[in-house]
């Protein structure tokens, strides 16, 4: 019996080859470990910590040859960038596109804190919706705002700085 991440690897190396055969490039050995490795995290990653991941199973892959792998997956649909404002020392993380097909992400512009949001009404609109000659695989929509705890300190800022009436 093949489990999800069986299922995920297998679907994502088919849609891989494709793609790099439409490109007249080759599926390496090292390309299937990196995409079989993205395949199996259940939530985003940075290079660091895919570089990590991949030695530990004994591969060794320059951090180049992973920015390079990542632009190729992105460019066949299969991963993309996790929307970050300011995320931790400029790093960014990555994300199987089928973990987030539609994702709605609330960002603080204060703070740059993300928070992910599963819209279910969201995806079955999308799901729903007719495009002339196109189908939807994946929507991210990013809503920019203040979060609750920069509303908290900017409220707090403001009744201390309000001039005591005599």
């Amino acid at each position: 019996m093949i489990n999800n991440s069986e299922k995920r690897k297998s679907t994502a190396r088919i849609a891989l080859e494709n793609f790099i055969e439409s490109k007249g490039k080759r599926l390496t050995l090292e390309r299937i470990a990196i995409l079989d490795t993205i395949m199996e995290q259940k939530g985003p990653f940075t290079v660091a910590i895919l570089g990590e991941l991949l030695s530990g199973k004994g591969f060794r892959v320059s951090r180049a040859t992973l920015y390079n792998n990542l632009q190729l997956f992105s460019e066949a649909g299969l991963i993309g960038q996790v929307p970050r404002l300011n995320s931790a020392g400029g790093m960014i993380e990555w994300e199987a596109i089928g973990d987030r097909t539609f994702l709605l992400s609330l960002v603080c512009i204060r703070c740059g804190k993300v928070r992910p949001v599963r819209n279910h009404i969201l995806a079955r609109q999308m799901a729903s919706s007719k495009f002339a000659s196109f189908s939807p695989l994946s929507a991210d929509i990013t809503v920019r705002g203040v979060c609750a705890r920069c509303n908290r300190r900017q409220s707090k800022l403001t009744a201390k700085q309000k001039p005591q009436k005599p």
